[in-house]
């Protein structure tokens, strides 16, 4: 909890102000610390009608508490004047809010311990003088030290999880530009770096990479000519041979192959699924082939 009452924020630091330039009223049957919002002579605070206690309770709590301020909002009518809001302030921290009602003839008392306290609604109310006395000895008193520090260790938390936040963000996108600028010189096979990843003992690596990059070399060959509709799918299906190419599907006997795309079938067929082979196409699965329609076998050179 950062403070007690955290409402009403630009009419409590008027408040505060009048306060401390003096620009308020007093009552004659109330304490000094009792104080008026008009600047008029001093008036006699009366409750409205019988169910109003606001007089009893204001004389409790300001002679048990000379160390607060009580502003009073006031309705008058004459020489006398009802309460219609009350602040309690203890020096400039605004302990809470009291409200008559006079819709239901209770009390309300409003600040953020209540808040807390409650389940429904943003106030306690109460028609009974005493359980009124219990409630402001309950809920209306300056931020203990407990609940300042409770702020304090989430403050230091949250800054924590920023900075942490923070220096992460930094090592991270440090990484990622040493990486890219490893990847760009890796990819150019820079000498110097090839060298310094063998003498680290990751021969191995470069010898994937020099085949990986070889392989989406083919990939790529073959996807460019899926694109240009330079080849044709066989799916196996029995006895029987199917082919779809440029938009066209036949069905054929092995007979009606030629022999170049007998042998590209022979070769991906004894190949391991997901295969790619330069020259020649792609194994899917056991029955579904790619075959490119410039055919190559000359895998020597």
């Amino acid at each position: 909890m950062r403070e007690v009452y955290t409402h009403n924020g630009l009419k409590v630091k008027r408040m505060l102000r009048k306060i401390k330039d003096k620009e308020h009223g007093s009552f004659t049957n109330m304490p000094r610390n009792v104080l008026m919002d008009c600047v008029l002579d001093p008036h006699q605070l009366i409750n409205r009608d019988t169910a109003d206690f606001t007089v009893g309770l204001l004389t409790h709590v300001s002679e048990r508490h000379p160390e607060y301020t009580f502003w009073v909002d006031t309705v008058l009518d004459g020489k006398k004047g009802y309460m219609k809001h009350m602040y309690v302030f203890n020096d400039e921290e605004c302990l809470g809010k009291i409200d008559w009602s006079y819709y239901n003839d209770s009390m309300e008392f409003r600040n953020e311990r209540v808040s807390a306290d409650i389940k429904r609604g943003d106030c306690k109310k109460t028609s009974k003088i005493s359980t009124a006395k219990n409630i402001f000895a309950r809920y209306f008193y300056p931020l203990t030290l407990y609940e300042e520090m409770e702020t304090v260790e989430l403050d230091v938390m949250g800054a924590l999880a920023d900075h942490t936040w923070s220096l992460k963000r930094g090592r991270d996108d440090a990484s990622r530009d040493i990486i890219e600028v490893l990847t760009t010189m890796l990819g150019r096979e820079n000498p110097e770096l090839l060298e310094f990843v063998r003498a680290n003992g990751m021969s191995k690596q470069l010898e994937s990479k020099a085949k990986d990059k070889e392989a989406i070399a083919i990939t790529n060959s073959l996807n460019k000519s899926i694109e240009d509709s330079k080849g044709q799918f066989i799916f196996l299906k029995e006895s029987m041979y199917y082919s779809a190419a440029a938009g066209k599907v036949r069905r054929m006997k092995r007979d009606d192959l030629s022999e170049d795309v007998l042998t590209a079938i022979g070769l991906l067929k004894i190949a391991e699924n997901n295969t790619a082979i330069d020259g020649v196409g792609y194994k899917a699965t056991a029955d579904k082939f790619y075959i490119t329609e410039e055919l190559n076998f000359d895998f020597d050179e």
